[in-house]
């Protein structure tokens, strides 16, 4: 394994039914989808890369901690319309490509983009995702953020409490 290729899918899922409800064009999936492809493009993938999906699944536990986390998020009908037509592609992505998806109730896309970089710390790992709080990642070695919406590599700053 040359790599480790962490994609935020949460990210990519709820952008493109933000962009969808703005304009009705595309399809959300095909959006979300068409943009990972586009990301993986620029970052460049060999055949002995690990790709790994992660995205949010159920309530965070975060909740539970602090019951105002993402108290102002709001899913509307068109969010529930789309979100069993994501886990239908995230079905046909299990079948027919060599992506890992990695999802847990209750555990967020960025918890367990986290915990990857802890267990693969030997490899190289690129981290596609608009989250900054990834960010932190940089403590560790051989940490990679590619912004989606920039479409190039985050510059790592230094660390102002050393």
């Amino acid at each position: 394994m040359n790599k480790v290729i962490l994609i935020d899918f949460s990210h990519f899922m709820f952008s493109s039914i933000w962009a969808w409800k703005k304009s009705k064009i595309n399809n959300p999936t095909y959006t979300a989808l068409n943009s990972i492809i586009a990301c993986l493009k620029k970052v460049g993938v060999n055949k002995d890369d690990l790709i790994i999906l992660t995205l949010d699944r159920g309530k965070s536990w975060r909740k539970k901690v602090e019951k105002e986390y993402k108290a102002g998020r709001v899913y509307d009908e068109d969010f529930q319309y789309w979100f069993p037509k994501f886990n239908e592609l995230l079905d046909n992505l299990e079948v027919s490509t060599p992506f890992n998806i990695v999802e847990l109730w209750g555990v967020e896309a960025d918890d367990i983009i986290a915990t990857a970089v802890k267990h693969f710390k030997d490899y190289q790992k690129v981290i596609i995702s608009a989250d900054s709080d990834l960010e932190q990642l940089w403590i560790y070695k051989n940490v990679y953020i590619f912004s989606p919406k920039s479409k190039r590599y985050k510059i790592k700053t230094k660390n102002p409490f050393k």
